[in-house]
């Protein structure tokens, strides 16, 4: 078995008021079809799942900084959506042009991007902490929109 690793990254829309994007790594040239979604290539790297001081995990995902992969992760970063990163294994030797059925998640990470960095002008580095972190868990730090509330009532 020869192994390959691809990664997923979501985006998620509250109530469908912000498109939700999807992006995998492995992939390139078109969209790809996987759990019944379209998901558009975008090289990327996980600079790994590591543990902080009280055993909660986040991560950093570096992408490039143009068009809509940086425009997605600045919006997510500034409306507090929620990102997933998904890493599955497969076996790269029964074909490497579509996602395979039997693929193994081997990493699953859902949080909030913390905070942004850009250590080159072409590259975006987002900074996910963990949806079950010590501060905010009960009640996340958000900021209270009509995206994540509604329109008042008007009378």
């Amino acid at each position: 078995m020869a192994r390959a690793i691809s990664t997923f990254l979501r985006i998620y829309s509250p109530l469908g008021t912000w498109p939700e994007v999807r992006f995998q790594d492995t992939y390139a040239g078109r969209p790809v079809e996987w759990e019944s979604k379209e998901w558009e290539y975008l090289p990327m790297q996980v600079d790994g799942f590591v543990t902080g001081g009280h055993g909660i995990a986040s991560l950093s995902v570096e992408v490039p900084a143009v068009g809509m992969a940086s425009d997605a992760i600045e919006g997510a970063h500034r409306r507090g959506l929620l990102l997933e990163v998904r890493q599955y294994e497969w076996d790269s030797l029964l074909g490497s042009d579509a996602p395979q059925a039997g693929q193994a998640l081997i990493a699953l990470h859902l949080g909030e991007v913390e905070r942004l960095r850009e250590p080159r002008p072409t590259r975006l580095v987002a900074v996910i902490g963990s949806a079950l972190a010590p501060q905010g868990a009960q009640v996340p730090p958000r900021v209270l929109t009509s995206e994540l509330i509604g329109s008042p009532l008007v009378i």
